[in-house]
């Protein structure tokens, strides 16, 4: 699945919490700079709870990629996530 745009991003967010999403957990396991590009990666867990249901937690790995911006910010360039255990 491929969206772009913080409008479509957001929206995926909104998504998932309306659907019970309470905890997520976003961890900082690497990052590696070269010039104006960096990549981060490390993992993710989120889990949801649906309205009167069990609670259930995914968990996979993310990957970064960033740039440097003349303005001295970094800008996601490309966002790639995964499932530990796909469904």
């Amino acid at each position: 699945k491929t969206f772009s745009g913080h409008i479509r991003i957001e929206s995926e967010f909104d998504a998932a919490f309306e659907a019970g999403a309470g905890e997520t957990t976003i961890r900082l396991e690497e990052t590696v700079m070269a010039d104006k590009l960096a990549f981060t990666r490390g993992t993710w867990a989120v889990t949801t709870t649906p309205e009167g249901g069990e609670s259930t937690t995914v968990v996979g790995k993310w990957l970064n990629l960033i740039a440097l911006q003349d303005d001295g910010s970094w800008k996601i360039l490309r966002n790639m996530w995964n499932l530990d255990e796909p469904d």
